[in-house]
């Protein structure tokens, strides 16, 4: 997948291997969505995205939540979809995520994107 241009969500962005996915992500010329239950965090995240030239949209949620949940989606509608979603914590995935963030990247114009589960086997 050619990731210029493209659109990627990650949650537990603001620390560890979220942060690591994220920076990641941006050197490859993705726009990057910093999830993150830590403002303070997900926004020193962003500034260092923003530093490879890409967008970078902060959302402050614990996924785990279902209003933060239900603020994410509304976000990445607002967006336009999201082409890659990376859930980036040990934390399980609640399948109402799955189902939610399934939902905004069935949104894109050009195909479906990729949910990638990172830190839980």
């Amino acid at each position: 997948m050619q990731l210029r241009w493209r659109t990627v969500v990650v949650t537990a962005a603001g620390t560890g291997l979220g942060r690591e996915v994220a920076l990641r992500f941006a050197r490859a010329g993705a726009g990057v969505v910093v999830v993150d239950p830590d403002a303070a965090s997900a926004h020193e995240v962003a500034a260092l995205v923003r530093e490879h030239r890409v967008g970078t949209w902060v959302v402050q949620a614990d996924v785990g939540d279902g209003d933060d949940l239900a603020l994410l989606t509304a976000r990445l509608r607002d967006l336009g979809g999201a082409d890659v979603v990376v859930h980036a914590t040990p934390a399980a995935l609640d399948p109402h995520l799955v189902d939610a963030l399934v939902a905004t990247l069935a949104r894109r114009v050009d195909g479906p994107g990729a949910v990638v589960l990172v830190g839980r086997p």
